[in-house]
């Protein structure tokens, strides 16, 4: 595993708890390394991104090789307790700039999201509710 993939996953982990159910969306998720340990842990997992590009048609393949096809989902399909969207929102097409929104225009981004509820606890983790309460997010 990768230092960087390793960095995100413990930091995730911090902040959603497995030893409760819960469902997520990997949004973005290309061969979702995160959302992917998520769904072995035991969370319902919905897992979004481009039909037949190559890392999710690779997601797919491994949930129905490890069983986890009663488990996750590949539609939106909500409410959700949390979302993932690794190296993804810096790529949603929005505002004047198309590609690295996150990075290239971080104060732009940092507003949208505040204004809509959603606030930063650290560089790769935003919130709106306390996930261990059991809150649903639609």
């Amino acid at each position: 595993m990768q230092p960087e993939t390793k960095k995100i996953i413990d930091t995730v982990f911090k902040f959603v708890n497995t030893n409760i159910e819960a469902k997520g969306i990997d949004f973005g998720c290309g061969s979702a390394p995160v959302g992917f340990d998520l769904a072995l842990r035991g969370h319902s997992m919905d897992f979004i991104d481009i039909d037949g590009a190559g890392a999710y048609e690779f997601t797919k393949w491994r949930a129905n090789k490890r069983n986890l096809n009663g488990r996750v989902g590949w539609k939106w399909g909500g409410p959700y307790d949390y979302a993932l969207f690794l190296d993804s929102l810096e790529h949603i097409n929005d505002y004047d700039n198309n590609e690295h929104l996150a990075i290239m225009d971080k104060k732009e981004v940092m507003s949208f999201l505040v204004n809509m509820g959603v606030y930063p606890l650290n560089e790769m983790v935003f919130i709106k509710r306390d996930l261990t309460l059991g809150g649903k997010v639609s």
